[in-house]
């Protein structure tokens, strides 16, 4: 499966490159871990603090995919017309209880949990892996879908393993959702920065976030500043390495205002999409970062 996906470049800036992201690669990379086969570090979540805060201290250069640009010719309405990746049934697949056999050969059970809050003082959101998106202006890394300013709740998408007698329990986070309206969702869409057209995607591809230290997040565009100070970013290091990787890490600012919230990027590094969810009268009422655990498996009868 291709994707277009929004990366750091060793400027500091964010680019949109071409790269390519193999659903049965995260798989296998899945199993790996649940089994006990590899992964002799732990989970990627482990090594969070020493990863993250070892590039921000060395000032190494931010990995920036070498793919080109998509060139393909497209014509509109033609038979050969491409689509993009379509929106999974979330509803559907997230219900609490729910029982997902994966294609991997474990089961897993859908909890949802909330126990977090984000203050949004501009309504808008920016989601990513928080240690990158200090680099340029918030606004540069906003959503063009934008809601009114508050506090609104996050809302986990847990995957619970079902585990051997032997092994430790396992769950992780299967989704990330944060909610601005509690109301029904009845139409998703992908959720785009000033300057993304969907008409430039092809077969399966998507705009989303790339991730190197297994951490994704939501921010506010204005409070993206807090990630160029020292003092708040040594803390979010500290606390993210911390957390459980089925949990939630919320950052804080000096007022004690939720101004990030930060969490395991499911099982594996990788590249995100984040959708927006729309309620019957067109209103937004959740962004959801999807990290393709119990979805992985949509459509696949029909690419294979």
């Amino acid at each position: 499966m291709a994707a277009l996906v929004r990366c750091a470049t060793s400027a500091g800036a964010l680019g949109r490159h071409r790269t390519r992201f193999a659903r049965r690669g995260h798989r296998l990379r899945i199993r790996s871990q649940l089994l006990g086969t590899l992964c002799p570090l732990g989970h990627p979540r482990e090594r969070v603090r020493a990863v993250v805060a070892g590039r921000v201290a060395s000032a190494l250069p931010l990995p920036s995919p070498s793919f080109p640009s998509p060139t393909r010719p497209r014509s509109a309405g033609s038979e050969g017309e491409f689509m993009p990746l379509h929106a999974p049934d979330f509803e559907r697949l997230f219900v609490p209880g729910a029982r997902h056999d994966l294609s991997f050969g474990m089961v897993a059970t859908v909890r949802l949990q909330q126990d977090a809050w984000l203050w949004l003082p501009t309504g808008r959101v920016v989601a990513g892996e928080p240690a990158m998106l200090g680099a340029g202006e918030g606004s540069e890394h906003a959503f063009v879908q934008r809601v009114e300013p508050g506090r609104y709740p996050l809302v986990l998408v847990v995957a619970a393993y079902d585990m051997p007698e032997d092994r430790p329990t396992l769950a992780e986070i299967a989704a990330a959702k944060l909610v601005i309206r509690d109301e029904p969702v009845v139409s998703w869409e992908m959720a785009l920065v000033d300057g993304q057209d969907l008409a430039e995607l092809d077969d399966d591809e998507f705009f989303g976030y790339a991730v190197d230290s297994a951490t994704g997040g939501f921010i506010d565009a204005a409070n993206t500043a807090l990630l160029r100070d020292d003092e708040f970013t040594d803390r979010m290091f500290s606390e993210i390495a911390g957390t459980d990787n089925a949990a939630a890490t919320t950052l804080t600012d000096d007022e004690g205002r939720p101004c990030l919230v930060a969490f395991s990027s499911g099982s594996a590094d990788g590249h995100y999409p984040t959708w927006v969810g729309r309620t019957a009268d067109g209103e937004v009422a959740c962004f959801l970062t999807d990290f393709f655990i119990l979805t992985d498996d949509e459509g696949e009868d029909e690419d294979e």
